[in-house]
């Protein structure tokens, strides 16, 4: 039994994940380098946490006790990596740990010196903020038409870290008022740090009462390993706050290989089933945290997404071979990751020994022949015929077409539908301009 009462998934013939003894290296610490402060707002390149010296490791004490000092405004990525670390010197007691963490992120927001929220009756009637919450930061060019888009939930010539952490605040008080129902929270362009997450997840998503969200999207958010490893501890103890949460889009972020560790300890004890990862650098790190990554924290997943995120070919390598081994993975998109040439036919193979009934190899350079992608194709009909999944209805709604939610899921964010794509006529034009189906890029 792993902690909280939660059932190992480790199926029979695989190893649980076993944290190594800490190896220590001969003048590690006169070699490490001082790490110099840097403004949040500048993009900065992700880095190992083996590389420099958290200033959890500068404490003195217990590791529980310097996680329950820890202040959320300062959490870096280097220190939530290190806390989940099977080569640090506390792996032998992570799991309390991970409790101690989230004792520290439930009672956070309290002590958030920014979390002062406003009520805002504007927000009563958004059509924005109504049963699926699409909300985009992104700053609009100044050559769009600003009449066809939403107007800013945050004036452009206000934004900045005040106001960002205003709207956060605000957002999670709207979120916990009783007539609040969402079943989808989307938002994108903006930072969320540990402490904005925090107040937005706990103060937020998880006091709201309907307990109907079956989808979180949070793209282009700069989400590094402090505010996912947050996530993680918010969704591993508390998914019976939120039962339908399944559906988990990270794409476009700063997740990267010292992120694998904490995904394969804490993924599978949560109520998620398809996540997309699309667009972080996982690449390049350690084998064996990525074999258990795979193995482990995507052992329940029926979608997974991992195009555009830099797989090395050793790493393409272990993915094909654990592909028979995933019999809940339904769909697979690896859009934009190399497979290595001589690694198609086995892959064509993995494909036909799995569960898989929907893969994805666009800009995939050795994949992409038509006699190839139409055996991948037959491959998948037969999986689908053999087993014969019967999909939910909010999966049915939404990807009748393909079974890939975050493919439709996209076609929905930016596909929107073209005036010769109507039976309408040109020239038709709404009578009313307050009707929740209309799109926003209507111009009445």
């Amino acid at each position: 039994m792993l902690s909280g009462g939660v059932t190992s998934l480790v199926t029979p013939g695989r190893n649980e994940l076993r944290f190594r003894k800490p190896q220590r290296l001969g003048g590690f610490k006169n070699e490490l380098f001082p790490v110099g402060k840097q403004s949040h707002g500048q993009i900065k390149h992700r880095r190992p946490f083996v590389s420099v010296w958290p200033s959890l490791m500068e404490k003195d004490g217990n590791i529980i006790d310097k996680v329950m000092a820890l202040e959320l405004e300062t959490f870096s990525d280097e220190e939530a990596a290190y806390l989940v670390s099977p080569d640090s010197p506390h792996s032998h007691v992570i799991d309390e740990v991970v409790d101690a963490l989230f004792e520290v992120f439930s009672t956070a927001p309290k002590q958030c010196s920014w979390n002062t929220p406003g009520i805002r009756p504007e927000w009563k009637y958004e059509l924005r903020l109504a049963g699926e919450w699409w909300l985009s930061l992104r700053v609009l060019p100044c050559t769009v038409n600003w009449k066809e888009h939403y107007p800013p939930l945050i004036p452009f010539a206000l934004r900045n870290t005040k106001t960002e952490n205003q709207f956060i605040a605000d957002l999670a008080l709207h979120m916990g008022r009783r007539c609040a129902v969402f079943s989808l929270l989307h938002l994108d362009h903006i930072t969320l740090t540990p402490d904005r997450a925090c107040v937005l997840v706990f103060d937020g998503i998880l006091r709201n009462a309907s307990r109907n969200l079956q989808c979180l999207s949070f793209p282009f958010c700069e989400i590094g390993a402090a505010t996912l490893l947050l996530l993680l501890c918010a969704l591993t103890q508390c998914h019976s706050l939120q039962p339908q949460l399944r559906y988990l889009n990270l794409c476009y972020n700063w997740i990267d290989a010292s992120c694998l560790n904490m995904i394969a300890m804490l993924l599978r004890r949560t109520s998620i089933r398809r996540l997309s990862l699309q667009g972080n650098r996982l690449g390049g790190g350690n084998m064996s945290f990525f074999c258990d990554f795979l193995l482990q924290g995507c052992f329940m997943l029926e979608e997974l997404d991992l195009s555009y995120t830099s797989l090395t070919h050793a790493e393409v390598c272990a993915l094909i071979s654990c592909l028979p081994k995933l019999q809940n993975l339904e769909v697979l998109i690896l859009n934009g990751v190399e497979i290595p040439e001589s690694k198609a036919a086995a892959f064509s193979t993995a494909v036909r020994k799995s569960n898989l009934t929907y893969v994805s190899l666009k800009g995939t350079s050795a994949c992409s022949g038509k006699a190839y992608l139409y055996h991948i194709a037959m491959a998948c009909q037969q999986n689908r015929a053999a087993r014969g999944v019967l999909r939910d209805q909010f999966l049915m709604r939404c990807l009748a077409e393909t079974g890939s939610f975050f493919e439709a899921f996209a076609r929905r964010t930016s596909e929107w539908l073209c005036p010769n794509d109507s039976s309408l006529p040109v020239s038709y034009r709404a009578f009313v301009t307050n009707e929740p189906s209309l799109s926003p890029t209507e111009n009445l």
